[in-house]
């Protein structure tokens, strides 16, 4: 059964008794999604999550990369800080504070 607000809704939505009767005509049917559509997209999923593995696998290596020459400049920075303390000693210069 109806309740008022159904059949307010109904009225306000339908005007005549084939509206009522006619919800889902064969053209409405045409604008629904098919077996086809969700195969497409399931392979359009599949191609993009191969995609990411590649981008994935290729961000970690530019991560190591990047992390093995930050730590060479490091290393190097270290070393040059202890040779020019060396030397700052060795000539009697005045130690930064």
């Amino acid at each position: 059964m109806f309740t008022k607000s159904d059949k307010k809704w109904l009225k306000e939505n339908f005007t005549t008794k084939d509206d009522l009767k006619r919800f889902v005509t064969k053209d409405d049917l045409k604008s629904f999604v098919t077996k086809d559509d969700l195969n497409s997209i399931k392979q359009d999923l599949q191609d993009l999550k191969s995609d990411m593995k590649t981008v994935k696998k290729d961000t970690s290596k530019i991560r190591n990369d990047l992390e093995m020459v930050t730590g060479e400049f490091d290393k190097e920075q270290v070393k040059l800080k202890k040779r020019t303390d060396r030397i700052e000693e060795h000539l009697g210069l005045a130690l930064p504070q």
